[in-house]
This record gives C-alpha cells, sequence and structure tokens, in this order.
C-alpha cells in the first residue's frame, strides 16, 4: 500500500503542488491582513480532501485501473491508498490553518479571545469534507468520479434540506424557530468545539465505513 500511497502523492503533488503553494499563501495573508478574512483558512481544510479525491479523475483518464489489479495488491488496499491520502491531506491542511491564526492570534495577544472560536471554523470544515469524501468515494467506484460529484451535492443539498424540514416540524410544537436559534446562540464557544470534536470523530466512523463499502463496490467491478 505504501507504493500506492507514493504513486499518488506524486501524482497529487506533480498536478497541484504549485498551486496548493500559491493558494496557501495568499490565504494566509489573507487571513493575517483582516480578521474578518480568517474562513478563508476553513476553505483551506476543505481543499486538502478535494485534491485528494480528484486523483480518482486522473485514474480513470489514464486506465489505472487497467494496470494496478496486474500488482500484488487487495482491493482492500486499492481503496485504503485513497481513503489515507485523504485522511492525510485533510489532516495536513487542517493543521496549517489552526497553525496560522494560532501564530496570528499569539502575536496579537487575543489567542485566549479567539481560540475557540477559530478552532471551532477549523474543525466545521474538517467534517464537512470528512462526509463529502465519505460520500463521493464510493459514489465514484460506483458511478465514476464525475457523475459521483454531481450526485454528491445532491445528497448532501436533500440533507440540508431535510434538517431545516425538521427544524420547521419542531418549531412547530413546543418551541419556535426564534427560540430554537436564541438556544443555539447561548452555547459558548468551548461548548461548541467539544459538541463539533464529537461530530468529527463520528464523520471518521462513517468514513471508515465508506472504506469498507468502497471496497465491496471494488471487488464486485473487478469480478
Amino acid at each position: 500500500m505504501i507504493g500506492l500511497l507514493r504513486k499518488d502523492q506524486t501524482l497529487l503533488w506533480s498536478s497541484y503542488g504549485k498551486n496548493f503553494l500559491l493558494v496557501g499563501a495568499l490565504y494566509t495573508i489573507m487571513s493575517c491582513l483582516s480578521d474578518s478574512m480568517v474562513f478563508v483558512l476553513y476553505a483551506l481544510v476543505f481543499l486538502g480532501g478535494m485534491y485528494a479525491v480528484s486523483t480518482l479523475s486522473m485514474d480513470e483518464q489514464s486506465q489505472w485501473d487497467a494496470y494496478v489489479r496486474t500488482l500484488p495488491v487487495t482491493p482492500g488496499q486499492i481503496v485504503g491508498s485513497k481513503y489515507l491520502l485523504t485522511l492525510g491531506w485533510c489532516a495536513l491542511c487542517f493543521a496549517l490553518a489552526t497553525a496560522v491564526w494560532v501564530v496570528k492570534a499569539a502575536v496579537l495577544g487575543t489567542l485566549a479571545q479567539s481560540w475557540a472560536a477559530n478552532l471551532a471554523g477549523c474543525l466545521s470544515a474538517l467534517l464537512v469534507v470528512l462526509l463529502y469524501c465519505a460520500l463521493t468515494l464510493p459514489l465514484s467506484y460506483k458511478l465514476g468520479a464525475a457523475k459521483a460529484r454531481s450526485a454528491t451535492m445532491v445528497l448532501l443539498t436533500l440533507l440540508m434540506a431535510g434538517f431545516i424540514l425538521a427544524g420547521i416540524a419542531l418549531s412547530s410544537g413546543n418551541g419556535t424557530l426564534p427560540s430554537m436559534a436564541e438556544n443555539l446562540a447561548a452555547i459558548n464557544d468551548v461548548q461548541v468545539v467539544g459538541v463539533l470534536a464529537l461530530l468529527c470523530l463520528g464523520a471518521l466512523a462513517l468514513f471508515a465505513a465508506s472504506w469498507a463499502v468502497s471496497v465491496g463496490i471494488y471487488r464486485r467491478r473487478e469480478g
């Protein structure tokens, strides 16, 4: 599997390395120049996952599957390398984004006041990209990378609509939407960080389940 990871990492870096360095530098400068632009660091976390998933499109274009099936590797290793690559890039970009705002806040002397809000932003981005990749990867093996991206956006839109409708349904009971919003606003940033951390752990469990599903799809496709 190490060889598969090295192949994907080399392919990804040769395709996006310069772009990643440029975007990373630009986002860092923007976030340092203005507190209102710190959200671009959260986008950097999402970008890492998108880069990793894009290697599936590259594999399809080069017909990589026809070659890799001749190698002494299992479907679990072939698929697992994609998932490990995705986790690695998400972790890297999460660490970079976190390091930037920590250094900036430490220099300005605002770390004690802003750490929870900034960490919550990075955790939110990590949660979204893990959910996105957990849906996109198995769909890519089933439908192809291009169709998978569209299908994932549809699924995420439906999921968001479901949450909104559920909120409306709940508001028709004992509470109201304004009161629910007030309750959410009353939660402090530290509590939000705790909730988001638990949600990210749940997303990692879903990510592992997604790997198992993708392996099953790949085995059936191979047969």
